[in-house]
């Protein structure tokens, strides 16, 4: 059996472990919390090409990793991350939000600073909204974002060689 462990700023990272947990009828825990040995599913944030509290928890223990943010992506952008992570199994990228209350003025600072330059450099519909985000709070959290995840362990599942 595994179990899920999640880095979370502002809560949104949270969520969406906390309820793939629950979709799945296994353990969550904070990387600040003591966790179970055993394999995990990674949830962190995404800072850059780097996720937020991978290191916290051995590689090899890692049998998927969901990254939330807020910038779009595709492949070149995951296979950028599983690098930079050093990373050996599925990445998904989940859409996540920002909770302006819940940070520090100098995160709000540098938030602020991005979404200038966001709307700068790109003026797509996807874009706006982003910036709108970032500059007043808001989610794009979606359960249905969970849904290749959580099918992508359950095809696992009845694999001998994982999740033992």
């Amino acid at each position: 059996m595994y179990s899920v462990i999640y880095n979370s700023r502002t809560g949104f990272t949270k969520k969406y472990a906390e309820q793939f947990a629950k979709l799945s009828g296994v353990d969550c825990h904070s990387i600040d919390d003591d966790f179970p040995t055993g394999d995990v599913v990674f949830f962190g944030w995404r800072k850059g090409p780097m996720i937020s509290g991978i290191k916290s928890v051995a590689s090899n223990r890692i049998i998927a990793v969901c990254v939330v943010g807020l910038q779009r992506y595709d492949e070149s952008t995951i296979d950028t991350m599983k690098k930079k992570n050093k990373l050996d199994c599925p990445l998904f990228y989940r859409m996540g939000g920002v909770d302006r209350d819940a940070l520090p003025i100098s995160k709000k600072i540098i938030l602020d600073i991005f979404a200038w330059f966001f709307q700068k450099k790109d003026k797509c519909k996807d874009t706006e909204a982003m910036v709108q985000i970032i500059r007043y709070g808001g989610s794009m959290y979606s359960e249905d974002q969970l849904n290749g995840l959580i099918e992508y362990v359950r095809s696992k599942q009845s694999d001998d060689s994982f999740l033992t």
